[in-house]
C-alpha cells in the first residue's frame, strides 16, 4: 500500500527497540508529536500487531510502520541497517530520529547512516527507561547476575567456576559478533561497543557523535545519564509526553477493572550475594513480601491483589516459588504474569507496589494511584526510587503502618511544569 505524506509536515523516524520499553515513552512521543510531524516507526515482526501500534494507527498518530528483520536473524538485521536504512533516509529525509539509547549495535548503524547520508537530521535519545535513577553500576550488576543465574540453570551440570567463565566468554563473543565480526563482514567497518549488558560492563562514556541530545524528565535522571556519558551540555529537560496526552491512555486501555485493585510488581528483590539455597530465598522473600502485602491489603480495605513478575523472572525458580507461596497465603491473590502488561494492570490500580523498577515511574506519571517502593530486602540502591517525589519509599514494615496508602500524591494526569514540551523543544532545537 502506498502511504502519501503531507509535504508540509516534516518526518520523524521512531526506533521502537526495545519494544517492552515503548510504552514508557515512545508511544507517548508518537501521540504528542503527530499533529506537527509525520511519524514513521521501526518495529520488530512480533510487535507489528501489538496493542500500542494498533492504537496509534487507529488514531492516525503514526503514518507508516516499517517491519525490521527478526533480531534472532542477526545477519539479516545487520544487512538491513547497512543496505535498507540508508535508502529509507534518502526517501524520507527526516528532521529527527528518536532512539531509546545509544548502546545497541543497530543504534550505531543508525547514527553512522544519518551522519553520512542525512547530516541535517538530528538524533534524539529520549525513549530510554533503562537509565538507573541513582547508580548505574548497581543496576548493571543486577541485570548481569540475573542473566548469569539463567546461564547456570541452563548449564546446571557445569561446575560453578567453569559456568562463570563460559558465561563471561560468551558475553565477550556477543560483543565481538555484533560490533566487529558481522559489521566488518556486512559493511567493511566495525562498530564501537560502549556497553556490554552480558558482562554488566560500561566500556566507554565517550559518545562522540552518536546522538545530538538526550531528553529526560527530572533532574535526577539528568544526573543518572552522566553515569554513562560525559557531555553534560547534551542533556536537556522536557515534560514527559505521557503527562501531556491523557487521551493516549484511554485509547490504549479503553476498559478497566470495575473495582480498584492492588498491583504488585516485584523487580529487584533478589540478593545474588547471599549464600542461600533457593528454598531459603523463597522463605525469606515470602516473609517480607507477605508481611508487607498483609499490611497494605488491610489498610486498603481488603482489595484484590494482582501480581506480575518482571519479564526477567518469569522462569526464575525463586520467584516462581515465591509466587506459589503467596498464592497459598492470600485468598484474593491473582497472578497476572504472562496475562497482562504491567501498564494494563496499573490503570486499574488504587495502589502500585514494587521495589526498584522503571514501571513505578510509569505509575507515578499516570497520577491516579499511590505508588510505593519497598526497600525491605537489604539491597544496595534499594531506596533509589525515593528521588522521585511521587513515589513513597517504605524502609520498614513500620513505615507501611504509617504511610497513607490511600492518598495519591499526584492529583490527576496533567501537571504543571516549567520545562518545555517535547514539541516545543524540537522546534526550538532546529532553530538553534
Amino acid at each position: 500500500m502506498i502511504v502519501r505524506f503531507d509535504s508540509s509536515k516534516p518526518v520523524i523516524i521512531v526506533d521502537t527497540f526495545s519494544f517492552h520499553t515503548f510504552l514508557n515513552s515512545g508511544y507517548f512521543y508518537c501521540w504528542h508529536l503527530a499533529d506537527a510531524y509525520e511519524i514513521v516507526v521501526l518495529v520488530a515482526p512480533q510487535d507489528e500487531a501489538s496493542a500500542p501500534i494498533k492504537a496509534l494507527l487507529a488514531a492516525k498518530r503514526i503514518k507508516r510502520v516499517i517491519v525490521l528483520p527478526d533480531r534472532t536473524h542477526r545477519w539479516a538485521t545487520h544487512g538491513w541497517f547497512v543496505r535498507c536504512f540508508p535508502s529509507l533516509l534518502e526517501e524520507l529525509k527526516p528532521s529527527f530520529v528518536l532512539i531509546n539509547n545509544w548502546h545497541s549495535f543497530h543504534q550505531k548503524y543508525i547514527s553512522r547512516a544519518v551522519r553520512k547520508i542525512s547530516p541535517s537530521t538530528s538524533i534524539i535519545t529520549c525513549l530510554s527507561v533503562h537509565v538507573p535513577l541513582t547508580d548505574f553500576s548497581i543496576t548493571d550488576y543486577r541485570l548481569k547476575e540475573a542473566s548469569l543465574g539463567k546461564w547456570r540453570a541452563r548449564w546446571w551440570w557445569m561446575p560453578a567456576p567453569l559456568a562463570n567463565l563460559s558465561y563471561h566468554l560468551w558475553g565477550r563473543w556477543l560483543g565481538w559478533r555484533d560490533f566487529f565480526v558481522l559489521p566488518f563482514l556486512v559493511s567493511g567497518l566495525p562498530l564501537r561497543e560502549t556497553h556490554n549488558p552480558w558482562r554488566g560492563k560500561l566500556i566507554s562514556k565517550d559518545t562522540g557523535d552518536l546522538f545530538d541530545v538526550v531528553l529526560c524528565y527530572a533532574p535526577c535522571e539528568k544526573t543518572a545519564y552522566l553515569m554513562e556519558m560525559e557531555n553534560r551540555e547534551k542533556i536537556r529537560l522536557v515534560q514527559h509526553p505521557m503527562t501531556l496526552t491523557p487521551d493516549s491512555i484511554d485509547a490504549l486501555f479503553p476498559s478497566k477493572c470495575d473495582e480498584k485493585v492492588i498491583v504488585v510488581l516485584p523487580s529487584s528483590c533478589l540478593d545474588y550475594d547471599v549464600p542461600e539455597t533457593i528454598e531459603q530465598q523463597i522463605n525469606r522473600l515470602e516473609a517480607l513480601w507477605g508481611a508487607a502485602l498483609e499490611i497494605i491489603q488491610r489498610r486498603t480495605g481488603g482489595q484484590v491483589m494482582w501480581w506480575k513478575l518482571h519479564p526477567g523472572f518469569v522462569d526464575d525458580p525463586t520467584m516462581l516459588g515465591l509466587t506459589q507461596k503467596l498464592e497459598k497465603r492470600f485468598p484474593n491473590f491473582v497472578s497476572k504474569t504472562g496475562k497482562m502488561t504491567a501498564e494494563e494492570m496499573i490503570v486499574s490500580a488504587s495502589v502500585v507496589v514494587g521495589d526498584v523498577s522503571s514501571v513505578l515511574l510509569w505509575a507515578s506519571r499516570l497520577g491516579e494511584c499511590t505508588v510505593l517502593s519497598l526497600d525491605l530486602f537489604g539491597l544496595d540502591g534499594g531506596d533509589e526510587m525515593g528521588v522521585v517525589p511521587e513515589i513513597t519509599v517504605a524502609k520498614s514494615l513500620d513505615d507501611l503502618e504509617t504511610i497513607d496508602v490511600q492518598q495519591c500524591e499526584v492529583n490527576g494526569r496533567l501537571r504543571t511544569c516549567d520545562y518545555p514540551t517535547p514539541l516545543e523543544f524540537l522546534k526550538s532545537f532546529k532553530s538553534e
